[in-house]
């Protein structure tokens, strides 16, 4: 079967409506505006399960894949996620440790956000009992 015209072999396609979509452009804005732009080279790891959650990323561009590894020492791909997403906000909004490990599928830009989620970003996203999370 042939790949559509359109489709990048180098890229995994992730097709999903991403937290970008679902907020006002101001939310999105007031988020990475607390952040440091940084660059990914494939299979950097932005988020590593068991760490204390001190940080989310707001990816701008490329591809992440979410892998949960379990006692007996296997691994799953819990999802893929792309441009528009958050990555690590689980275990800030819980205030919990890393519940999966976050690495970059080829090259990939994002803003790294140090602890709590901006205000604006909970009160759309999460139940007011997870607020305390935010700064």
């Amino acid at each position: 079967m042939a790949c559509p015209a359109r489709w990048n072999r180098t890229q995994p396609r992730v097709e999903t409506m991403n937290f970008h979509d679902t907020v006002p452009g101001h939310v999105w804005q007031d988020l990475i505006s607390g952040g440091h732009f940084t660059r990914y080279k494939g299979g950097d790891v932005l988020v590593r399960q068991g760490e204390p959650a001190k940080h989310v990323v707001a990816l701008t561009n490329g591809a992440v894949k979410v892998i949960r590894l379990t006692e007996d020492g296997s691994s799953s791909v819990l999802a893929l996620r792309g441009s528009g997403e958050l990555v690590g906000e689980l275990g800030t909004i819980l205030d919990k440790p890393h519940s999966a490990t976050v690495t970059t599928i080829g090259s990939a830009t994002g803003y790294d956000i140090g602890f709590g989620l901006p205000k604006s970003c909970c009160a759309t996203r999460t139940p007011e009992s997870h607020l305390p999370a935010c700064r």
